[in-house]
């Protein structure tokens, strides 16, 4: 068994010797970037700020969205399992794939109201703006 990958060069590049020795991660321009943590755009609107993550793969279901000591806590997880058996042998293989991503929130969003849509692999979190000063108690946002 090789661990040298023949397709490119050995070891051009720290960024390649990091590929093969932690698939999750990528080292770019000096900052380590986690790949299996979804990409997120944040747009302040007129009435409110709009979280857009792209969670290709997620269920709705698997989406869990809590407001909790001024924060935005937006996590998934699903487990897949694939079993297969023939003449000669037999085969299972489990994976288990979850992120957990959290934004701090403007002291002016009314977190009684945050909606949350997931469509086509894109997760929308609207959080209407507000003049009240926020409570102290957590929410949990049900995925639409």
């Amino acid at each position: 068994m090789s661990i040298v990958n023949f397709n490119r060069p050995f070891f051009p590049s720290w960024n390649n010797f990091f590929d093969d020795i932690l698939p999750e991660t990528k080292f770019i321009n000096g900052e380590w970037i986690n790949r299996s943590v979804p990409a997120a755009n944040i747009e302040e609107k007129e009435n409110s700020f709009v979280i857009k993550m792209a969670v290709p793969g997620v269920e709705k279901e698997d989406i869990n969205i809590e407001i909790k000591d001024n924060q935005i806590i937006v996590s998934a997880g699903n487990e897949t399992s694939e079993e297969e058996e023939k003449k000669n042998y037999s085969r299972k293989e489990y994976s288990y794939k979850s992120f957990k991503r959290s934004f701090t929130l403007p002291k002016n969003v009314n977190d009684d109201q945050v909606e949350a849509n997931y469509k086509n692999g894109e997760l929308v979190v609207e959080l209407p703006k507000s003049n009240e000063v926020p409570k102290e108690d957590s929410k949990i946002v049900n995925v639409a």
